[in-house]
């Protein structure tokens, strides 16, 4: 991270101190769950007006290193971070020279987030997922699949902290994630989902 980042950040502000700082926001934002320890996936860095003018005509790939940085440190810690990590500069008025404050947050539901039909149904649409989608056979299901292999409630896609998480209803064929049965399991994206003889695309993007 240091080689390009020296080449990146212009002045006295030391991107090593931004990613420190992050480091410690990530550490301290840390959730203890049944399922994992959790870690936040949004952060803003608030940063003197001078340090933030002479890194705005980079921000863009700024943010981009310094967001790749957080999730690779969360990840080699085994904590949850998800695939959404984000990273914000903002210019802080009342701060000095060098001086650097971090917000860290669970972001909410990405709207971007969609199942796509691959096989073993005719319509192969996109399917919109919102915080939570139950999927099944039954009229009620928030995607509903038309096949007499799928359960009337089969599974369940929710987001859950910083991703989201697929969990089986109690199904009679069973939930499977690339391949492997799963009663309840984290999906990334273009993960492949499969119930009864339906193959549906998971995207994250």
């Amino acid at each position: 991270m240091e080689e390009p980042f020296a080449r990146l950040f212009p002045g006295r502000l030391h991107p090593l101190e931004i990613a420190a700082t992050l480091r410690d926001a990530a550490r301290e934002s840390r959730l203890r769950t049944g399922e994992g320890i959790f870690a936040a996936n949004t952060y803003v860095v608030h940063l003197a007006l001078h340090d933030w003018r002479q890194l705005q005509s980079l921000e863009n790939t700024v943010c981009t290193e310094l967001a790749r940085h957080v999730r690779s440190y969360a990840e080699g810690e085994n904590w949850i971070i998800g695939p959404y990590v984000t990273v914000a500069l903002q210019p802080d008025p009342d701060a000095g020279t060098g001086q650097i404050r971090v917000e860290a947050q669970y972001a909410q539901c990405p709207e971007s987030a969609y199942l796509v039909v691959e096989a073993g149904l005719a319509d192969r649409k996109r399917l919109p997922l919102g915080t939570e989608a139950v999927i099944g056979r039954g009229g009620n299901c928030d995607i509903v699949i038309p096949t007499p292999e799928v359960s009337r409630q089969h599974c369940r896609l929710s987001y859950k902290y910083v991703q989201y998480e697929i969990e089986d209803l109690g199904s009679a064929n069973g939930t499977y994630l690339n391949g492997a049965s799963v009663m309840r399991a984290f999906v990334g994206d273009r993960d492949l989902i499969e119930i009864g003889l339906v193959q549906l695309r998971f995207h994250a993007e």
